[in-house]
């Protein structure tokens, strides 16, 4: 029993830890602050406003000034959302591809990858706001979690990889330029990200096998 007993605590802390805590955390914490800035605020208690501007707001990233939106804003935009089907369209992708990358990266490698991806998307969201005129407000964590799947993608299933590159960059152009124009830095993101660490672990791999011959 005893034996038993060690080998599901075992079974239980292996699961755990296999888990994708940061993505989770990540979702998570959008979700919350979904919570937080969703709800109608003359409804709700915790849809509040401050110093007379709506949360919201306060957390987007402002196109109309980048150079000052690129410090707290840049953050808090990754986490709060226009709606919840903006939220939930992209934590598939973030959890999907996340609990992909951790089996071979480090967290810290995952946060880098989501971190350039989104301040990419950033830096597309305001040529569109300067050249399509798209709203200003800048919200979302689509360009961390598109770069997410296509470092994943072309680092594991190349022909997958270029396929799903092409269709979601039609679908966003078809859709909306300026949307196109908001992913596009991500999406070319992802792709260099995916090969530079599919490259490296080629390298690591031939390296390992020439040191055991």
């Amino acid at each position: 029993m005893k034996l038993s007993h060690q080998s599901d605590t075992q079974l239980v802390y292996h699961t755990l830890k296999g888990l994708p805590w940061l993505t989770l955390a990540l979702g998570m914490a959008s979700l919350a602050v979904l919570f937080l800035t969703e709800t109608d605020s003359s409804q709700a208690v915790f849809a509040f406003e401050l110093s007379g501007s709506n949360l919201k707001a306060l957390m987007a990233f402002d196109a109309r000034t980048p150079l000052r939106g690129f410090g707290v804003p840049a953050l808090t935009s990754f986490f709060v959302h226009a709606s919840p089907n903006h939220l939930f369209a992209n934590l598939p992708w973030l959890i999907l591809a996340g609990s992909a990358l951790q089996k071979r990266h480090s967290n810290r490698t995952l946060i880098f990858i989501l971190a350039v991806g989104h301040l990419a998307a950033l830096i597309g969201a305001t040529a569109a706001h300067r050249w399509a005129g798209e709203p200003p407000l800048v919200v979302g964590m689509s360009g961390g979690a598109v770069s997410l799947l296509l470092c994943w993608l072309f680092g594991r299933f190349k022909y997958v990889a270029w396929a799903a590159l092409l269709a979601v960059g039609a679908a966003l152009l078809v859709s909306n330029v300026g949307l196109f124009l908001s992913h596009a830095p991500a999406l070319l993101m992802g792709v260099l990200l995916g090969m530079f660490f599919s490259r490296h672990q080629q390298k690591n791999m031939n390296t390992h096998s020439q040191l055991k011959s």
